[in-house]
């Protein structure tokens, strides 16, 4: 696949925001709330509420459409804000640069992964809009609904849990701020 339709490096950027800082070692339960949860509520929805409705449907796509218009615009603002502080960085003498540095390492870290985690709900989206449309068009097979059914409730649940640690991370961004 060519390397501009490739969404690999999305989803791997994503997996190492997962990461503890100190050990660089992955955090299982962030692993477990952002790809397990998920995976168990699309079976729980599956099971009780197996089909899609054209309501649902519906829904979906019009709130799957507006956040990804919201979450390309955060993109926006998340690189302009690191631009800045990468500029304001540059323009400090030597040694309020070596006060503030930390602070700024630490921003800057925390403002590319959230920037990752972004990205990582954009493509989220835009898969669940193309399973729902498939949905939609393919012919109506047991099989092969229930399998787009499962697709879009686990896409739309690790959506949920990827928008929270983006709203956490965003918090503990702005928060340093007032």
């Amino acid at each position: 696949m060519s390397s501009k339709f490739s969404d690999f490096q999305i989803i791997r950027d994503h997996i190492k925001t997962l990461k503890f800082y100190s050990t660089e070692n992955y955090d299982k339960s962030s692993l477990l709330i952002n790809f397990g949860v998920p995976l168990i509520l699309a079976f729980i929805f599956l099971y009780f509420h197996s089909f899609l409705q054209s309501l649902i449907i519906t829904v979906l796509i019009t709130v799957l459409s507006i956040f990804i218009a919201l979450l390309l615009n955060l993109l926006f603002l998340i690189y302009s804000i690191l631009s800045r502080l990468r500029g304001d960085n540059e323009l400090k003498t030597q040694q309020s640069k070596n006060e503030s540095t930390r602070e700024n390492e630490m921003k800057a870290k925390l403002l590319k992964e959230t920037y990752y985690n972004v990205q990582f709900s954009v493509l989220i989206c835009v898969y669940a809009l193309i399973a729902i449309i498939l949905y939609v068009f393919l012919p109506k097979e047991l099989y092969l609904d229930l399998f787009l059914d499962f697709i879009v409730y686990y896409l739309f649940f690790v959506f949920i849990a990827t928008l929270l640690m983006i709203l956490k991370r965003t918090h503990t961004l702005f928060s340093r701020e007032f």
